[in-house]
């Protein structure tokens, strides 16, 4: 059974709520608006996801997240953003170098 607390904005904006879920100890906040069991994602994981429209799940394990699930698109643009962001953080490192002249013929 999917489990998780939707709602609109009224300005077609989706809120993304965070929820926190009883482990064993302590509780662990879960980012996802829709969480799911391991044995009702088995069942059936594409009517998860169509039903998901779009959003994550988080794939609960004895009331822990144990994973979410993105849709391939999300987890491609996702990628992305990191791969930028690394790509970022060295040329910030690098932006403070002194320019060296060399020669095409020395290289």
């Amino acid at each position: 059974m999917i489990s998780g607390m939707k709602y609109g904005t009224g300005l077609g904006i989706k809120q993304h709520i965070r929820v926190a879920v009883a482990g064993e100890h302590e509780m662990q906040r879960v980012e996802a608006q829709i969480a799911v069991s391991v044995s009702d994602l088995k069942k059936s994981p594409t009517a998860i996801m169509a039903k998901a429209d779009g959003e994550a799940v988080a794939v609960l394990n004895h009331n822990r997240v144990m994973a979410y699930m993105v849709p391939a698109d999300a987890y491609e643009a996702m990628v992305e953003q990191l791969d930028d962001l690394a790509l970022a953080k060295i040329a910030l490192a690098r932006a403070n170098e002194v320019p060296m002249r060399v020669s095409l013929d020395d290289l």
